[in-house]
């Protein structure tokens, strides 16, 4: 019987410990100190997670492309039958770069009227040329410069109707205000980039009322309200001006004005063009505390100008970054010049990347021979490392 008793106490007491231990009432037990460790872990919530894509489009820009008589004479001379000009052998040493980028910019300096070609002191270019621009890889098309009246109004009108056949983006030429404040945006791999285009000078032409056409004259006032509005439609604003003085690797004093007004009013970067030769490649201060990367000259692409600063020239590449929710910017800013090229036959014009070029191409340069100028390939070396910052040349130049 004790036996039994005590088997019997033995198990009340098992019982009463085994609900002490329990939560009988519907409340949480309190905590133990190794408990109270493990709440502190960060548990796992069915909020989604928000992952910030990053996108990237890449740019790059030529400077003035201008056709001469033995542009043309060569371009005839090559073409296979099948048309009347072929300007593509005068773009194929550089070709195979432009076409990896997916933005191409160039300066096309004469219009592109129809009619028979023209060369200084008023331009016409042959429309066989579009092509083969377009087939180098160029497909943002700049026409706004100080030759852009040299067929009139008419002509320039002819040139815009023209180039909006081509499967390009035309900026610089305009019919009518409507279309000027039709701010050119590309969508490239998840960014939207605007263009701008402005000149200073049409040597001194103007246009005719008769025709309506709109010429982007650089105006202050004009400038900060398209920026603006390009800003509000795009993630980044690229803005080409026709400007400075011919001639001069150093940019003056209303080109550093005119790229401030800019910078502030929130351009990303600026694409100069028009003294035939190099300029700086600088960062300014921009909206925000943003940086504008501003090229003041890209100098000629195509031409046969008779002095050294004028057969060298460049091309500016740069990728466009944005992340998710935060503001574009350049990256990889790369600058390469090139030599533009003709024998002493004014045959055998091409650009090519002076880091390709040597001393017995430039020595066989037509300017040497034709006009008694000496230069030499280390001569153009050292220009394009004085004028351009090593922070944007290859190793090649450092």
């Amino acid at each position: 019987m004790k036996r039994k008793i005590i088997i019997f106490l033995s198990l009340v007491i098992a019982l009463a410990s085994l609900l002490c231990a329990c939560d009988i009432t519907g409340k949480e037990p309190i905590a133990s100190s190794s408990d109270t460790q493990s709440s502190k872990t960060p548990q796992s919530s069915d909020e989604p997670v928000i992952v910030k894509e990053t996108h990237k489009t890449s740019f790059i820009g030529a400077g003035d492309n201008i056709t001469y008589y033995g542009n043309w004479r060569e371009a005839q001379y090559n073409s296979d039958g099948s048309r009347k000009y072929d300007f593509s052998q005068q773009y194929a040493k550089v070709s195979d770069i432009i076409r990896k980028y997916d933005l191409a910019f160039i300066n096309q300096e004469n219009v592109m009227t129809g009619g028979e070609p023209e060369a200084y002191p008023c331009f016409n270019c042959p429309r066989e040329m579009a092509d083969d621009l377009i087939g180098a890889g160029f497909n943002i098309i700049n026409v706004a410069n100080n030759h852009m009246l040299d067929q009139g109004s008419s002509g320039l009108y002819q040139t815009i109707d023209f180039w909006h056949t081509k499967d390009v983006t035309m900026i610089g030429g305009y019919y009518d205000e409507e279309d000027y404040n039709n701010i050119r945006v590309v969508e490239k791999n998840g960014i939207r980039t605007a263009f701008l285009s402005y000149t200073c000078s049409t040597n001194g032409l103007k246009p005719s009322s008769s025709v309506n056409i709109l010429v982007p004259y650089f105006s202050e006032e004009t400038a900060k309200a398209q920026v603006k509005k390009a800003r509000e439609i795009s993630d980044f604003v690229i803005v080409s001006v026709h400007w400075g003085d011919e001639y001069t690797y150093t940019p003056n004093d209303e080109q550093r004005h005119y790229a401030n007004i800019l910078a502030e009013a929130g351009a990303d970067a600026i694409i100069g063009h028009h003294a035939h030769t190099i300029q700086p490649v600088e960062w300014i201060d921009g909206k925000d505390g943003g940086k504008t990367l501003c090229v003041y000259s890209l100098g000629n692409f195509i031409s046969e100008q008779d002095r050294v600063c004028t057969i060298i020239g460049g091309m500016m590449g740069f990728d466009i970054v944005m992340t998710d929710g935060e503001r574009a910017h350049i990256e990889n800013a790369e600058y390469m010049p090139i030599l533009i090229y003709f024998n002493n036959s004014f045959y055998k014009n091409s650009a090519v990347l002076l880091s390709d070029a040597s001393s017995e191409l430039v020595s066989s340069h037509g300017l040497l021979g034709y006009y008694g100028v000496h230069t030499s390939f280390d001569e153009l070396i050292t220009i394009a490392k004085t004028v351009i910052d090593k922070e944007f040349l290859s190793d090649f130049y450092k």
